[in-house]
């Protein structure tokens, strides 16, 4: 599937979105009640360049992560998707007896793995390998980042019967089954003889997190024996030892990838830029020069560790 589409059709549902919920969250406030929480929310998000994660539960948190991080999420997880055929020495998303995929994804924020799962997919069934069917379990403890990556997901997919170039990509869509969850006990059923298992966790490792990362992973690990793994961190911030910290893939079997990640692309996204500096910047008052910046799909240089199981 060509790029353009992709980005196409995330940038017109993540404006949709994000002016949808910033309708919602902003009824009743007044300019000087609006105005102090866009602030409070920017510089709370900028934390995350230092390492310092925001309240992801907060929903005004998780509209402006949508709007200034989930296209470059996106991404990066398919960089990380990619890598891994490069480290495995084939052309094929999935190894080449499997035929369903099954994809547990920790830590899924506005649910980025999911939506570069569909992209990697679409191009994987255009080139004409063959893909039964794709489940993604996505597990966050913040309801609110849950909550509008699956609103997003709706969008996305509502986006796609709109546009006729769009047809491989909505068969491949239909064939995803995903779940969110909140709470890391939920069941996991997968037949390991036919499916080609992922264990991902991108960008859900913090130095003030590791307590409660590395026991999930680990028990997530062992309960779906995962063929490959993916961590990731920003890489200005997160150390490798970090991410060995909290890895359970550290079995002999496991084939261990680890390198900086930097965007391959730096396209803008107009509709949302757009929206940003006339609709939301247009609301509050003094305007935030943040909300003037042009939004793009790069994201800043990330550490990447890839997790192969040797067969």
């Amino acid at each position: 599937m060509e790029k353009e589409l992709l980005l196409g059709a995330l940038d017109w549902t993540i404006t949709r979105v994000a002016h949808n919920e910033f309708q919602r969250l902003s009824t009743g406030m007044t300019i000087q009640q609006l105005t102090r929480k866009v602030h409070q929310t920017l510089d709370s998000l900028a934390g995350l360049q230092r390492g310092n994660p925001p309240d992801y539960n907060d929903p005004w948190i998780a509209l402006f992560y949508l709007t200034w991080y989930q296209p470059g999420q996106i991404q990066l997880a398919h960089i990380l998707i990619e890598a891994q055929k490069g480290a495995r020495q084939t052309s094929l998303l999935l190894a080449d007896d499997f035929q369903r995929l099954h994809v547990v994804d920790f830590g899924c924020g506005a649910l980025a793995m999911k939506f570069a799962v569909a992209w990697a997919a679409a191009d994987a069934l255009e080139n004409g390998e063959q893909i039964s069917s794709i489940n993604v379990d996505s597990y966050d403890p913040n309801p609110a980042m849950v909550r509008i990556g699956s609103y997003l997901w709706q969008e996305f997919k509502a986006e796609i019967p709109a546009n006729p170039q769009f047809t491989h990509l909505f068969r491949t869509i239909n064939i995803i089954t995903d779940r969110q969850h909140t709470n890391p006990d939920f069941a996991i059923n997968i037949d390991q003889h036919s499916t080609h298992v992922w264990l991902s966790a991108i960008h859900a490792t913090y130095r003030n997190n590791t307590q409660q990362v590395g026991p999930n992973l680990a028990n997530f690990s062992r309960i779906t024996e995962p063929d490959i793994g993916f961590l990731s961190g920003n890489y200005h911030t997160v150390h490798p030892s970090l991410l060995h910290q909290v890895s359970p893939f550290r079995e002999p079997q496991y084939v261990h990838y680890e390198g900086q990640i930097t965007s391959d692309f730096n396209d803008i996204l107009p509709i949302l830029t757009v929206w940003r500096r006339n609709r939301l910047n247009a609301r509050i008052s003094p305007s935030h020069n943040f909300l003037n910046t042009q939004v793009t799909w790069s994201f800043p240089s990330a550490l990447g560790c890839i997790y192969i199981k040797a067969r």
